[in-house]
């Protein structure tokens, strides 16, 4: 409860340093005019069209076509949807609600402005070795676990639009019932966010395991700002683990 009340903290003062620094921006004459053009600002249709432009001829062929197809969806929605959408992500409190509300694996959270909050956990089975050296049967699995925390942004009608993804996973051997053989490979990683005022970046993936589990995980970062003047503050920690049952989970919390 105190990591969460100073991480809450923290956002409220890197926001209300950002709009000091807004009202440098626009309130100073002899700023330099390359300064003015990127200050912070809220968004509008237009300028958010805009972004999802960019993002569609990103050189990452991933966040290309997702973008394109965010964008098709976007040119779809009324006016009344685009604005409900724009309104949410004008105010930096959603943010904040999304980062610091806690959601176990397979369940999901409706906060208070009509955000959704879902954490989702699955496997994939890839391969079954089965030891003949052994007198005894052995049989040795592969597994891959992985972990999904989302925020859906609701925008009229019932409907809503998936804003941010971020996701773990963790591929291992392990000897059904008795241990963890190895970690093969992890990654956690954000593959979507929609919010052009914020950045989320993973760090570093570590792999390590237990007798019993396997694990990846991973600090998140969050700047809040245009590049300019963006402010990085440590977020939380995603983790993924899978057990020498095969069975699986997650987290997403202080480290």
């Amino acid at each position: 409860m105190k990591s969460k009340k100073i991480f809450n903290l923290t956002l409220t003062l890197v926001i209300t340093l950002l709009i000091s620094v807004q009202s440098f921006a626009l309130d100073t004459s002899n700023c330099h005019s390359k300064l003015q053009s990127k200050k912070i600002d809220h968004l509008t249709i237009s300028s958010y069209r805009n972004f999802l432009e960019q993002k569609s001829n990103s050189s990452d062929e991933y966040e290309k076509n997702d973008s394109i197809k965010i964008l098709k969806e976007f040119d779809n929605m009324s006016n009344e949807k685009k604005e409900s959408l724009i309104n949410i992500l004008n105010d930096p409190n959603w943010i904040n609600d999304f980062f610091t509300t806690e959601v176990k694996p397979g369940k999901s959270k409706k906060l208070k402005n009509g955000i959704i909050v879902t954490s989702t956990i699955s496997n994939e089975n890839e391969n079954e070795m089965v030891d003949s050296a052994t007198t005894v049967a052995t049989t040795m699995k592969t597994k891959k676990a992985v972990y999904t925390k989302t925020s859906y942004i609701p925008i009229g009608g019932g409907d809503k639009i998936l804003a941010i993804e971020m996701i773990g996973w963790v591929r291992y051997t392990y000897t059904d019932g008795q241990k963890i053989n190895d970690v093969l490979a992890g990654n956690v990683y954000v593959s979507r966010n929609l919010d052009p005022l914020i950045s989320i970046e993973a760090g570093r993936t570590y792999t390590w395991k237990t007798t019993q589990r396997a694990y990846a995980s991973a600090n998140i970062q969050i700047g809040i700002g245009y590049k300019w003047a963006s402010i990085k503050i440590k977020g939380k920690e995603l983790t993924v683990w899978g057990d020498y049952k095969g069975q699986q989970g997650g987290s997403y919390r202080d480290d």
